[in-house]
């Protein structure tokens, strides 16, 4: 089983502490991967589901400062392998998590209206996962929120 499952069996039984050792684990040996083949999307994509997951259990243990910044790592990978890659919807969409991740993390609602965007955009250009648009009315709701006068 990889360290990454075993994180996730962990948070399942609600110790976060393992968990955030395994996904530290994990994350070790990924940036290690990632390293030593930098060409590689997939290996930098694996750092930055490590960093999210790390996250996502410090969210989960209260350290919101801590996840912010695993969200924000993750981020910067993200969007450079969206860069690089615009036609690929995976790469895209998961730019649209990491805004997601930042919007929950950070409570700053600039980060909806540019999930929304991505995602309208794959939407647009017939590249949406249907499993993936059933976030576009959430995310609309958030943006409209945003909008919305006080």
């Amino acid at each position: 089983m990889s360290l990454s499952k075993l994180g996730d069996v962990l948070v399942a039984a609600g110790d976060l502490g393992g968990a955030r050792e395994r996904f530290t684990q994990s994350l070790a040996i990924r940036e290690k991967l990632a390293q030593a083949n930098p060409a590689s999307a997939e290996a930098q994509r694996d750092v930055s589901l490590s960093f999210n997951r790390l996250g996502d259990v410090l969210v989960a243990a209260g350290d919101l400062g801590g996840a912010r910044e695993r969200f924000t790592q993750s981020l910067a990978i993200r969007e450079k392998l969206a860069q690089a890659n615009r036609a690929s919807a995976e790469a895209q969409w998961d730019l649209v998590v990491s805004y997601v991740r930042m919007a929950e993390a950070t409570k700053q609602e600039s980060w909806w209206p540019k999930a929304l965007a991505v995602a309208e955009e794959l939407q647009r250009t017939g590249r949406l996962a249907p499993s993936d648009a059933q976030w576009l009315p959430f995310l609309r709701k958030r943006v409209a929120k945003t909008e919305a006068p006080p």
